[in-house]
């Protein structure tokens, strides 16, 4: 079964939530890397539901890396 992924950012702009359509396994982390490749923070995940603060983050694009055991999925969000 595939893990369905949804992102979604808060009307304020400051809150972004990752919510997974499954429990990950063991060790599971998302790496959040801004446009230009550099690593900007590493999150261990054990809920289907992680929220990040991106409030201080400079808007334009974002890369998430969700490594969730045996798959790796890339989320694409903007910050305004």
């Amino acid at each position: 079964m595939n893990q369905e992924i949804s992102v979604k950012m808060n009307s304020s702009d400051s809150l972004l939530t990752i919510h997974l359509s499954r429990i990950p396994e063991k060790d599971s982390r998302i790496d959040l890397y801004n446009a230009a490749g550099k690593l900007l923070k590493k999150i261990a995940i054990s809920e289907q539901e992680t929220a990040i603060d991106v409030g201080t983050f400079t808007p334009g694009l974002y890369l998430l890396i969700i490594n969730s055991g045996k798959k790796i999925d890339a989320v694409r969000f903007q910050k305004k």
